[in-house]
């Protein structure tokens, strides 16, 4: 199963998103957000998504 494959609208969620990164844990995300390496998008107080263009930027600029 590709990335794309498993999202929809090309956002993910954490566990998505570490996964893709090859992290075996979400806290990884949460350190590259504080970072200010990738950018949340909270739909409310306790769901966050993250867009897969942003994810790949990751990986291939080396962030990931």
């Amino acid at each position: 199963m590709s990335a794309e494959d498993s999202c929809a609208g090309g956002l993910l969620d954490r566990k998505q998103a570490a996964l893709i990164l090859g992290y075996r844990s979400t806290i990884s995300i949460k350190r590259l957000e504080q970072a200010g390496r990738l950018k949340p998008i909270w739909i409310n107080s306790r769901v966050v998504r993250y867009r897969l263009e942003d994810i790949e930027n990751l990986i291939t600029n080396g962030g990931g």
